[in-house]
């Protein structure tokens, strides 16, 4: 695999993964563009916070369990989750202020404002323990396109295919959800108490061994 340099890696994230998570997010309903109420967009904040946390932890358990396929599957969703999180507070903090913006947050229980530290300073270090000495650049954007196309399966434009999902619902606090963005209708499922994107019933797992 070849070698990849600092540079570009960064461009990697920059001009693929970030378009990627954005149209996600988009497609999802989770597109910060569209929040005016800023109690929202710290809710918004607080619970991609929790998303960050959830896949760095599973990262770590990863390096723990020196389990090369998770550790990578850990390394690119710590990524993914970590990108949405910086474009919250980049959008978030662009249309209300930033001052604004962490005034808001710091209203919230102590807790909460932790929550964000937590997540904001677990995050390096989750995938410098996964990365290790065995895992390279190289192999972290390939598992990483991989995964892009991978997480293209849970939303839709087309409506037969959104209308099975909703007929295959798996949990009574899973509901299909529908989203305009970049001037298209999209589908897909959330978990209704926390906003979760759930995977449909006819996902495909993402196949990471032997890179």
């Amino acid at each position: 695999m070849n070698v990849i340099t600092l540079k570009e890696f960064n461009e990697f994230l920059e001009k693929e993964l970030k378009p990627a998570v954005l149209e996600f997010n988009g497609a999802c309903g989770k597109a910060p563009e569209l929040i005016d109420d800023i109690d929202i967009a710290v809710d918004m904040i607080l619970n991609e916070c929790k998303r960050v946390v959830e896949e760095c932890n599973e990262s770590i358990a990863a390096y723990t369990n020196k389990d090369r396929v998770e550790r990578l599957d850990g390394i690119v969703d710590s990524y993914w989750t970590n990108t949405q999180l910086s474009n919250l507070f980049a959008v978030f903090g662009n249309k209300f202020g930033t001052d604004e913006l962490y005034e808001a947050i710091n209203h919230r229980d102590y807790d909460d404002v932790l929550l964000i530290t937590y997540a904001t300073e677990l995050f390096p270090l989750a995938v410098s323990l996964a990365q290790g000495t065995i895992i390279s650049g190289a192999a972290i954007i390939h598992a990483a396109r991989l995964i892009i196309k991978n997480n293209k399966q849970k939303y839709t434009e087309d409506c037969d295919k959104a209308a099975t999902w909703g007929e295959n619902l798996a949990d009574p606090d899973h509901s299909l959800e529908a989203y305009e963005y970049g001037g298209k209708l999209f589908y897909c499922i959330k978990r209704v108490t926390d906003d979760y994107i759930v995977k449909p019933f006819d996902f495909k797992n993402v196949k990471l061994g032997g890179i």
